[in-house]
């Protein structure tokens, strides 16, 4: 089937239509679903930050609100506290909201006498370790998962073309029709059509060009009522040019940071800012003192990025030295530490680990899905015990969606290694039903503590439904 005709037939149906214009829900108009029409790029952190600021230690109670009943800061509450900009406190019996260490740092950044390249790149660091749309690291595992799908169609040098063809594309001012005549257009429009996306890659340049061309004449003429991408573009529409070239500026840098293998942080600045530099023109020896300056911050987030930790995880059959036993004692609510920055990572890292080996004793080294599982043990050689490892209940990355720390004994669950890896890698039908005994069995001591949790949270948290 022709091309044209192909998404002349699928764009007669209703849910495929709203699928690929719609920004909202589960629809597919944007590759980055943090992307929406209040955050339209990747700068709009920088105003919505600004906003939120607003209401730094108020309690939500007396948050103000429009004349039609509405809070205007509600709307970044998710984004701030996912970024890690602000967290959450108790003040009384309400909750108020203040900057991280890292959030002061970015209230800094934002008053500097940086360029809109230089702004975008660091603003862009700062959001890496960022766990938006309750995914860990968002910007790169969203980008994994995009460029893994069309590794299906399209070989990694085809992709690698199409992107950096079009982030070449440095005209603020070039039409969005003239946009559409590049392939990276077409398949952003329709990033998941997976078999429009083939037909596409298979067909004829001649074929390609008259499709480009119908696309072109809908979004001259605004034709929208039968074209999901013309409508998707409509003047003053949910979508626009300079959000799809942050998106595709977004996705490259991405896809640099995935293929990056760490060695060290100054490494790495060093080599990020000359990726950014085959895009856009920046001060290299300024934004390198910058980010070295301020390396407490910025190191963390490089660490977080790429999941290193500063004090190794502790199980029964790795040496313990350096790792001091810590009595269990009655379990109450803590102060969270500001992990943002390089000491809080170091202490959260070090509580992690000691709370894990006490975790497994107080287990007496079982796993605690034995009611639903077969479970087999070996002997440790260091223990000479079961061999049993600790695993969060809540991720640890979304600690700051809390109001108290959640390294509790309540949050630390002992699996064997057959349950541990099912609870990761394991379908969600057969991920669900430990997921969900385990927040039975778990919620009442997690409320003792401060951490009040859903169950739908928990699974969201766990991705059972998502993918």
């Amino acid at each position: 089937m022709a091309l044209i005709d192909y998404y002349k037939n699928r764009a007669k149906e209703a849910d495929w239509f709203q699928k690929y214009f719609s920004l909202a829900g589960g629809n597919d108009g944007q590759l980055f679903k943090y992307i929406n029409t209040n955050y339209r790029t990747t700068l709009s952190f920088k105003k919505q930050f600004r906003t939120f600021c607003e209401i730094e230690g108020i309690p939500r109670s007396e948050w103000p609100v429009s004349r039609h009943g509405q809070e205007k800061h509600k709307q970044h509450l998710v984004n701030m506290l996912a970024s890690k900009l602000f967290y959450r406190k108790k003040k009384g019996k309400e909750t108020v909201f203040h900057k991280t260490a890292k959030g002061k740092l970015y209230n800094k950044f934002l008053m500097m006498d940086f360029t809109k390249n230089e702004q975008w790149i660091t603003n862009y660091l700062f959001l890496q370790d960022s766990y938006l749309e309750k995914q860990k690291n968002y910007i790169v595992s969203r980008t994994r998962e995009i460029v893994s799908n069309w590794l299906t169609i399209f070989s990694r040098d085809e992709i690698d073309d199409i992107i950096e063809e079009f982030v070449d594309l440095k005209k603020p001012d070039v039409k969005i029709s003239k946009i559409a005549n590049y392939d990276f257009f077409i398949l952003h429009s329709l990033s998941t059509e997976y078999d429009f996306l083939t037909i596409y890659k298979n067909a004829s340049k001649k074929e390609k060009k008259a499709f480009k061309d119908y696309i072109k004449q809908n979004i001259r003429r605004r034709r929208y009522q039968d074209c999901p991408i013309s409508r998707k573009y409509r003047n003053n529409g949910n979508f626009n040019k300079n959000m799809l070239m942050d998106e595709a500026k977004v996705l490259s840098m991405a896809m640099q940071l995935l293929s990056y293998n760490p060695t060290d942080f100054e490494s790495f600045i060093s080599w990020l800012l000359s990726m950014f530099c085959n895009i856009d023109t920046i001060d290299t020896p300024k934004l390198n003192n910058f980010l070295l300056d301020k390396r407490s911050i910025f190191e963390t987030i490089f660490l977080n990025l790429y999941d290193i930790k500063l004090q190794e995880d502790v199980d029964e059959d790795l040496p313990r030295e350096g790792i001091e036993a810590e009595k269990p004692l009655k379990e109450k609510p803590e102060v969270k530490i500001d992990g943002t920055t390089f000491e809080g990572k170091k202490q959260q890292d070090k509580i992690a680990a000691r709370r894990k080996k006490i975790a497994r004793e107080a287990s007496n080294h079982t796993c605690e899905l034995e009611q639903l599982h077969n479970c087999k043990y070996f002997t440790s050689k260091v223990s000479r015990k079961n061999y049993i490892e600790a695993h969060h209940l809540i991720p640890k990355e979304f600690a700051n969606d809390f109001e108290f720390s959640i390294e509790m004994l309540a949050n630390y669950v002992t699996l064997c290694p057959h349950c541990h890896r099912m609870i990761h890698l394991a379908l969600d039908r057969e991920r669900e039903s430990s997921i969900n005994f385990l927040y039975k069995a778990r919620a009442g001591r997690l409320k003792s503590v401060g951490i009040e949790i859903r169950i739908e949270d928990l699974r969201k948290y766990n991705k059972i439904g998502s993918a």
